[in-house]
């Protein structure tokens, strides 16, 4: 378990620090923590090394808000733009 808690925090550090290595290419590379793998192979699905094996990455969610939100709004109270 000591893996995965280290492959973690690796990770986020990756992800705080921009140190991110992404690779674009049809087979797998060898893993390593923190690293993203573009499949060309597989209409360009994006995934990450977990410490153990490539999963599928999640992709952040990106919205136009109507209005700003605080530090005690929740997900349901966001003010997302309708317009088409």
């Amino acid at each position: 378990m000591t893996g995965m808690a280290q492959a973690g925090a690796q990770i986020q550090l990756n992800a705080l620090t921009g140190y991110g290595i992404t690779i674009v290419a049809s087979s797998a590379p060898t893993g390593f923590v923190g690293g993203t793998w573009i499949n060309t192979s597989s209409g360009n699905s994006v995934n990450t090394w977990n410490g153990v094996a490539w999963v599928a990455a999640g992709l952040p969610y990106l919205a136009l808000l109507t209005a700003d939100p605080t530090g005690s709004t929740t997900i349901a109270q966001l003010a997302e733009c309708a317009d088409t």
